[in-house]
């Protein structure tokens, strides 16, 4: 089970370091109205991508989740740290990551938290845990952001490291507790209105750049030919599982709907025939001179509770998050098979 960070954590309270810098350039009413304003882009540094990256590789194929530190003043995210997380926490004691943030304080570095960080596999992050952990995140803090690091994907060219928050509609969706299609036609609400993706870039200094420079220095290292890589049948086939799975999924829940759509009709149906029945016992009672049976839909409820209660209505969740998956995974193979499709041509035309 991956460990979820507790709320005690999730502080918004800046380090020492960071209190003093950023005291000196703003006031108080300045530095409130910047924390309101909404994130348009999340800067990571690139250690920190490091990090996640280094994370991910050394627990494959467990899914990991860890904790980002940074600074959220203005339209940018700054992601400047991250640690990892426990899969499960143990019993007693102060929890592992208020105890990282208090040691982080204690020695003057960011902690300052800004969202947390979670390994995938093919869009297969998109679930109740994901939804209910950035949720929270997002109560506490505004800007909070999940980064979904995909290490198959980016074996395909590309670091696949994305930041997304829960849309507005569907925080409010959240409120309603009621995952229902009433809910959801009120709100207008769509699969596609699930999350919010925010731009990232990787932000480097010059010993970053200076490693780099050394690297494309070295030819052992260069010259590669990744760019004629044929072996993506893998990842395709790979990707084709994961769709069909969720379009199985997404009928199973449509099947389910259905089925109570139908249970819904027949209980209305019964109620309707016991009603008319009463109002006919009714008249024949009136014509002989005896007392009136109720006919009061919360009296029948009470006298006749099986036949007059309603059918649950099954949460719409399940299908929303399948419906994005499967969203999510054909945009991804049609990314990819433009790119694959050209590598083969290339190389049938050097064959021939």
């Amino acid at each position: 089970m991956i460990f979820r960070a507790t709320r005690a954590s999730i502080s918004t309270s800046l380090s020492h370091s960071q209190h003093s810098h950023v005291m000196s350039k703003y006031t108080e009413e300045e530095l409130e109205a910047l924390l309101e304003v909404d994130a348009k882009e999340v800067e990571i540094d690139a250690l920190v991508a490091l990090k996640i990256i280094n994370h991910s590789k050394s627990n494959l194929p467990t899914l990991v989740t860890g904790q980002l530190l940074g600074l959220n003043l203005g339209p940018s995210l700054e992601v400047t740290d991250a640690f990892p997380l426990p899969f499960k926490q143990e019993s007693g004691g102060v929890s592992y990551d208020l105890e990282m943030l208090t040691r982080l304080q204690n020695i003057g570095v960011d902690n300052n938290t800004v969202g947390w960080y979670q390994s995938s596999y093919l869009g297969l992050h998109v679930n109740k845990f994901l939804v209910s952990t950035q949720s929270g995140y997002q109560k506490d803090i505004h800007n909070s952001v999940v980064l979904v690091y995909d290490p198959m994907t980016t074996a395909k060219g590309g670091i696949s490291l994305r930041a997304f928050k829960l849309s507005a509609k569907f925080m409010k969706l959240i409120e309603m507790k009621q995952y229902s299609a009433e809910n959801i036609a009120k709100l207008d609400f769509t699969s596609s209105d699930l999350f919010v993706e925010l731009p990232t870039k990787i932000r480097t200094n010059n010993l970053h750049r200076l490693l780099v420079q050394f690297l494309l220095d070295k030819p052992e290292l260069t010259e590669k030919f990744e760019h004629l890589d044929l072996s993506s049948s893998e990842f395709f086939t790979s990707n084709l599982d994961v769709l069909l799975s969720c379009l199985q999924d997404l009928q199973k829940e449509q099947h389910a709907y259905s089925g109570w759509q139908r249970s819904a009709q027949r209980s209305q149906e019964q109620q309707q025939a016991f009603i008319s029945q009463r109002k006919a016992d009714n008249i024949v009672r009136k014509k002989k001179g005896q007392p009136l049976l109720p006919e009061d839909l919360k009296q029948l409820a009470l006298e006749n509770p099986y036949l007059f209660k309603k059918p649950v209505e099954p949460s719409k969740l399940d299908a929303i998050l399948c419906n994005y998956r499967a969203i999510s995974t054909a945009d991804q193979l049609r990314k990819y098979a433009g790119v694959a499709l050209l590598n083969q041509q290339s190389t049938r035309a050097f064959g021939e």
